[in-house]
């Protein structure tokens, strides 16, 4: 067997792994071989033993190298347990701020319905004056002796 059949062969098997993985392992052997040299290489295939064990002892140690960093990871449950600790404990600081931020956001809205009360309130004004004055006119002009009555 060559170094091209070696390395076809790996590819075949190692073709499953994820992309960066596979590259990593097919550049691995390439070294290997380019630093054995031409004349080394029916010794290194020796040495590495079929296309299908180095696959194999390959897979393998990428699988344990993938299950020790899941043991180092956190569990769920004790992060979940933290989270529900520190939402009991914040619990005395967040209810206060919360309802500040509550009465704040009324306060505005107050803020700005009075202001636009304001605002508003001339031309109201205006527009009540001028109902009267249209009807006290109206009523004069047809009830005459109602002139009397205020007078």
């Amino acid at each position: 067997m060559t170094k091209v059949d070696y390395l076809a062969k790996l590819d075949k098997y190692l073709r499953k792994l994820p992309k960066e993985d596979y590259q990593e392992a097919m550049d691995y052997f390439r070294e290997y071989f380019e630093e054995a040299g031409p004349e080394n290489e029916t010794q290194v295939i020796a040495e590495l033993g079929t296309p299908k064990e180095a696959a194999r002892d390959i897979i393998s140690r990428l699988l344990d190298e993938k299950i020790i960093d899941q043991e180092k990871r956190p569990k769920g449950r004790v992060s979940v347990v933290w989270l529900a600790i520190l939402a009991i404990l914040a619990t005395p600081v967040a209810l206060p701020l919360a309802l500040v931020l509550f009465l704040a956001v009324i306060t505005i809205l107050a803020l700005g319905v009075a202001a636009i009360a304001v605002v508003l309130s001339p031309g109201v004004a205006f527009l009540e004056f001028t109902y009267y004055l249209i009807a006290g006119l109206t009523l004069t002009f047809h009830f005459p002796q109602l002139l009397l009555v205020l007078v």
